[in-house]
């Protein structure tokens, strides 16, 4: 163990909601934003995400939502689902805000 946590590994899931449209968790091909590929978590640091818009979501006037779904791993294996968090963008000024709450579903 290194500091006073653990490292951790996690997976991520990233849906996109356009209007009221759900459509999906993404697809990517490394996987990172599909659950399908774990991250490794160092204790006492900040990792940041980075994924592209689906062009037909960046070309729209609807509004614009991301929920992201986090299941840590611990050393022992045990998945931990946190609760969904998702962001909104704000066309006009270009930015996404915290929306403390979910919008869709997750099984």
């Amino acid at each position: 163990m290194v500091g006073d946590s653990p490292p951790v590994r996690a997976k991520v899931e990233a849906k996109f909601i356009l209007g009221k449209r759900n459509l999906g968790i993404k697809k990517d091909k490394t996987g990172y934003y599909s659950g399908e590929t774990e991250w490794n978590l160092q204790p006492n640091s900040i990792t940041f995400g980075n994924t592209s818009v689906p062009p037909n979501c960046a070309k729209s006037t609807k509004d614009l939502r991301i929920e992201v779904r986090v299941t840590l791993i611990d050393q022992l294996d045990r998945p931990h689902k946190l609760p969904p968090l998702c962001w909104k963008y704000v066309r006009k000024g270009n930015y996404w805000f915290l929306e403390p709450r979910q919008f869709t579903k997750w099984t």
